[in-house]
């Protein structure tokens, strides 16, 4: 009887636990799955990157240059 609250907590536990690993397997499972997709920089954004480091420079020692534009697209 001393450890009839312990174990009630215990169980508890064990239940949340079980909840918790059910529920993030059914949504990855099934759940939305997205895709990462870059468009470089065009031939222009890089023609005018390259004018602006003729024009300006850094004192910091690095060049301008265009980044690629990312976004998530949901697949399913």
């Amino acid at each position: 009887m001393k450890y009839q609250h312990g174990l009630g907590l215990l169980s508890a536990l064990l239940v949340v636990f079980i909840s918790v690993v059910a529920a993030t397997t059914v949504y990855a499972t099934w759940g939305p799955v997205y895709e990462v997709q870059c468009v470089e920089p065009s031939v222009q954004e890089l023609e005018g990157a390259k004018r602006i480091n003729e024009l300006v420079s850094s004192p910091f020692g690095g060049e301008y240059a265009p980044q690629a534009k990312c976004s998530k697209v949901l697949v399913r």
